[in-house]
C-alpha cells in the first residue's frame, strides 16, 4: 500500500475510500486548522507581552529638583518608561541615560510601563526626575569603532562605525552632545554622540600626522590638522569648506596647538622645526629652529607666550613666541621625549621619554628637581595633577604608574594589561584613572590601592584615543 493509501486508510472509516477532491478539501481544512491554531497561539503570546492595562490614558507630569514641572502629556496605559524618557529628553535635552525617574519612593525601570505604576483607577501619574550625570567616555580604537561607555557600570551606551577607519583622533563637545573623529586616511567625520549616529563625514585634504595633529574650535566649527606630507590644512568641518593651506614643513606634522581668540598656532614637525602660523592669513609668522631631530611633543602658553617642546634629540626647549630665541635647554632624558606637561603658573613641567625615564623640572633655571627610571621600554602616556604634586604614566612595560613629585617616589604600581598603554583618562577628584591598551583592552583602577575596578570591553583593535567626561552628581 503507497503512503497516501495509509493516509487516507487512518483518516477514512473503513471501507470508505476518498476521492482525490474529498482529500485535497480535507488537507485545506487541516491547513486552516493549523493556521487558526497558530494565531490563537500568537495572540496569546502578545496577550503575555502586553501586560500592562491598555485604555484609557493617563496624564503624566515629571517634577525636577529645580521646582520646574514638566507635562502635562498624555500616554496609553502600555506605554513603556524609554518613551517617556524620550519625551522628557525633547523637552530638556538629557539624554535618556542621565534621566532617573521615580514614583514616590521607587525607582523606575526603563523597560516598565506606566500601568505597572499607577494607582488602580486613577488618571495621572506624577513622576520625579533626577539627572545623575555619568562617568562617561567616548574611546577610538584601530578596529574603527569609537564606543561610549558608562564608566560606572562598565557599560556600553552606544557603538559608532567608522566603517573600519583607524580612529587617530577624537575630541568631544560634552555639552553638545558632538564629537569629531578623524581616520587614518584624513576622513572627518562629526558623530551626534547622544543619538549614536554619525551626521557627517568630510574628506581631508592628507593622512593625518598624528592623535596630537588636530585641533578643534567647536564654537567655530573649525579645525585645524596636520598631515603626513607636513602640509597644515585650516577647515570649517560643518560646512565642508578649506579655508587655508599652511604649507612649510617638509615633513609630517606631530603635534599642533592653537588659540582660537587670537588667530594662531603653533606645530611641530619631523623636520626638526616647529612653526607659529596666522590662522587668519594663512601664513607662516616665525620659524623655531634648534632641535636636533623630530619635535614630537609641545606645550603652548599663549598668555606669556612661551612654549615648551620635546624632541628625539632627548632635549626639551623653552621658546619665546615673539622672537622664536630659546631661553633653556633642558638635558637629563636619555632617549626621544615623547610627551610633557607644563604647570605654567609655577613654572614646573614633567617629561617622559622613549628611555623609561620621568624628568620633573624647574622652567626658571631648566633644573632637574627629580629624576626617576619609571618603565622599561618607554612611557608612551603622561598625566599630571598639579594640586596633589601626583603624576601618571603608562609604557611598554604594560604598567600603569602613580608617581609623587613632593617625594620623588612611586607611591603605587597597576599591573593588569597584556599590552602597552597607550592612552589615559584621569579622575584625580574621585581617585582613578582609566588605561587603554594596545590590544583593545580599557581598565578602570583605583589609583589609592591600584585595584581593578573594572574592565570595558568590547574593541578588537588598540585604543588610539580617550575622552572623559566624568560623573558630576545628581541635579
Amino acid at each position: 500500500m503507497s503512503a497516501k493509501s495509509l493516509t487516507a486508510a487512518c483518516v477514512y472509516p473503513c471501507g470508505q475510500q476518498p476521492t482525490a477532491q474529498s482529500y485535497c478539501g480535507e488537507q485545506r481544512s487541516s491547513a486552516k486548522r493549523r493556521r487558526l491554531g497558530k494565531e490563537a497561539v500568537e495572540e496569546k503570546r502578545q496577550d503575555a507581552i502586553h501586560t500592562c492595562t491598555r485604555a484609557p490614558s493617563l496624564s503624566v507630569t515629571v517634577g525636577m529638583l529645580t521646582g520646574t514641572t514638566l507635562g502635562p502629556w498624555d500616554f496609553g496605559r502600555d506605554t513603556i518608561m524609554n518613551t517617556v524618557k524620550e519625551r522628557i529628553q525633547e523637552a530638556v535635552g538629557w539624554p535618556s541615560w542621565e534621566q532617573h525617574l521615580v514614583a514616590g519612593s521607587s525607582p523606575i525601570d526603563a523597560g516598565q510601563c506606566l500601568g505597572d505604576i499607577e494607582t488602580q483607577g486613577a488618571t495621572h501619574v506624577h513622576l520625579s526626575l533626577i539627572r545623575q550625570k555619568l562617568g562617561m567616555v567616548l574611546s577610538g580604537s584601530s578596529d574603527g569603532t569609537l564606543r561610549l561607555w558608562d564608566v560606572d557600570s562598565g557599560e556600553c551606551l552606544k557603538e559608532l562605525d567608522s566603517f573600519g577607519d583607524h580612529i587617530m583622533y577624537l575630541h568631544v563637545d560634552w555639552a553638545g552632545q558632538r564629537a569629531l573623529s578623524c581616520g587614518l586616511e584624513g576622513v572627518l567625520r562629526l558623530w551626534d554622540v547622544d543619538g549614536g549616529k554619525l551626521v557627517k563625514a568630510r574628506r581631508g585634504c592628507g593622512r593625518v600626522g598624528s592623535h596630537e595633529s588636530i585641533t578643534v574650535d567647536w564654537s567655530a566649527g573649525h579645525v585645524l590638522m596636520g598631515t603626513l606630507e607636513g602640509t597644515l590644512y585650516l577647515g570649517d568641518f560643518l560646512q565642508g569648506k578649506k579655508l587655508h593651506s599652511l604649507r612649510g614643513h617638509r615633513s609630517c606634522v606631530d603635534s599642533v596647538a592653537a588659540n582660537w581668540t587670537a588667530k594662531r598656532a603653533v606645530s611641530a614637525s619631523r623636520d626638526r622645526t616647529l612653526r607659529q602660523w596666522d590662522l587668519e592669513r594663512g601664513r607662516c609668522i616665525r620659524v623655531f629652529r634648534g632641535h636636533a631631530g623630530t619635535v614630537q611633543c609641545m606645550a603652548v602658553d599663549w598668555a606669556s607666550r612661551r612654549m615648551l617642546s620635546g624632541g628625539f634629540d632627548a632635549t626639551l626647549r623653552l621658546w619665546s613666541l615673539a622672537t622664536a630665541d630659546v631661553s633653556h635647554v633642558f638635558r637629563s632624558h636619555e632617549d626621544h621625549v615623547h610627551c610633557l606637561v607644563a604647570d605654567w603658573t609655577n613654572l614646573r613641567a614633567v617629561s617622559a621619554c622613549r628611555g623609561g625615564s620621568i624628568v620633573f623640572w624647574h622652567l626658571e633655571d631648566a633644573s632637574v628637581l627629580a629624576k626617576l627610571a619609571a618603565h622599561i621600554g618607554g612611557v608612551l602616556s603622561l598625566a599630571v595633577d598639579w594640586a596633589t604634586q601626583r603624576a601618571l604614566s603608562g609604557g611598554y612595560d604594560q604598567t600603569l604608574r602613580v608617581w609623587d613629585l613632593e617625594q620623588h617616589s612611586e607611591q603605587c604600581r597597576f599591573a593588569g594589561h597584556r599590552s602597552r598603554i597607550q592612552r589615559l583618562a584621569a579622575d584625580w577628584r574621585a581617585g582613578r584613572v582609566l588605561s587603554g591598551g594596545a590590544n583593545g583592552q580599557l581598565i578602570l583602577w583605583d589609583l589609592a590601592s591600584g585595584r581593578e575596578m573594572r574592565r570595558l570591553e568590547g574593541h578588537m583593535g588598540a585604543v588610539l584615543c580617550l575622552e572623559a567626561q566624568w560623573n558630576a552628581g545628581a541635579y
